[in-house]
């Protein structure tokens, strides 16, 4: 991978390109028309294109440099921003609400990642529960079944039995698919989450022939779960850490896509954009 150009240059041909002339654009820097003129050759070198033309009696930027400028211009402000905020000591506020589940399971074990890596961020995270909106936070991380008005597509779970490992090696839940219907089935929201699992695996359907109890809460179904109570429908996702530390043990091997998905809806800042970047590069890894 290349080096990346120097900021200085960039910075001096986004001035040439703000304020029209060699000149004006050293006397912002506070440098000598020379040593701007220079950084934007060294630049137009290390681009491999031209930078500038003679129009008149000045200079004004080619397209492509145009082009390049309005790319870097995003970058430049955050660093601007980021060192702005370094030299004040200014915190910036960054409110996260997510689906319970999500949230305690997969986002609290590792925002500390996402907090080291932006000390200047105060970050504020709470639940959100299904059909209920804040309009005040920065981030909203939603479980639906479409997204609504603004939100992009996050991740989309792959479900697949999870139980107690007490229960699972000491006979209490059988090893083949026919027996699921004879346990109590676990469910979140509803009971469709069983029912379309079992289609997806060929299997009858359960949620009709199985006794089982309904939950609002992706957080007390887990624990539910983990004590034994009956067999939910996990992911790795709101299920890693459990997984890992063997608190819940998969049942069955087959998986089926949930109908609902994770959806992110992030406000048009600095700080949320981060957030939104991290966390997507988080899912895919």
């Amino acid at each position: 991978m290349s080096a990346l150009p120097s900021l200085s240059a960039i910075e001096a041909l986004d001035h040439l390109a703000r304020l029209g002339s060699m000149a004006r654009a050293a006397t912002a820097l506070n440098q000598t028309p020379g040593a701007v003129s220079h950084k934007i050759k060294t630049l137009e070198a290390r681009l491999g294109f031209p930078l500038t033309e003679i129009q008149g009696r000045g200079v004004v930027l080619t397209l492509r440099a145009e082009r390049y400028l309005e790319a870097a211009r995003p970058a430049l402000t955050t660093l601007r921003q980021a060192a702005s905020r370094a030299a004040t000591g200014e915190v910036a506020q960054l409110t996260i609400i997510a689906a319970p589940g999500f949230a305690a399971s997969w986002l609290a074990p590792r925002v500390g990642e996402f907090q080291n890596a932006h000390p200047n961020l105060a970050l504020t995270i709470g639940t959100q529960k299904a059909g209920e909106t804040d309009e005040t936070a920065d981030i909203k991380i939603s479980f639906r079944n479409t997204p609504a008005p603004g939100e992009t597509l996050l991740a989309t779970p792959q479900f697949f039995p999870v139980i107690a490992p007490g229960v699972a090696y000491s006979g209490g839940a059988h090893a083949a698919m026919k027996d699921l219907a004879r346990h109590r089935l676990l469910h979140l929201y509803d009971q469709s989450d069983w029912r379309e699992w079992g289609g997806a695996t060929g299997q009858p359907d359960l949620a009709s022939e199985a006794p089982g109890m309904t939950f609002t809460d992706a957080n007390i179904l887990f624990a539910a779960a983990t004590a034994g109570v009956g067999i939910a429908l996990g992911d790795e996702t709101t299920c890693a850490e459990a997984l890992r530390s063997g608190t819940l043990v998969p049942l069955f091997a087959k998986t089926a896509p949930s109908r609902r998905a994770y959806y992110i809806k992030a406000a048009e800042t600095d700080a949320s954009r981060a957030f939104s970047d991290w966390i997507e590069d988080q899912l895919k890894a």
